[in-house]
């Protein structure tokens, strides 16, 4: 794996943990969340405009696929738009994974 490859797999692995809050942090609001997956989604799109193989960002993700999946079941009904669109921005890169 390419010096490259392994920035990017963290980077995703940071914001998946970030996203789901896996340390239980306080500070972990639902705008910091946002961001986080805002780069998940900046890089699923940047990797996906020409498909000879399959994207890696498509490959580092997938072995969260479960934990995002159990994430999306607990984030609650909610009126509060930041939450809703959290969930379907959420939604929408799980259909792609």
């Amino acid at each position: 794996m390419s010096e490259e490859d392994r920035e990017l797999k963290e980077r995703l692995e940071t914001c998946v943990s970030t996203l789901i809050n896996e340390k239980s942090e306080a500070s972990v609001t639902t705008q910091i969340r946002l961001k986080a997956l805002d780069v998940i989604v900046t890089e699923l799109r940047s990797a996906t405009s020409s498909m000879t193989s399959v994207p890696k960002p498509l490959k580092f993700l997938r072995p969260k696929y479960e934990t995002l999946k159990e994430y999306y079941g607990t984030i609650g009904d909610t009126e509060e738009s930041e939450v809703v669109f959290l969930r379907a921005r959420l939604g929408d890169v799980l259909a792609v994974l």
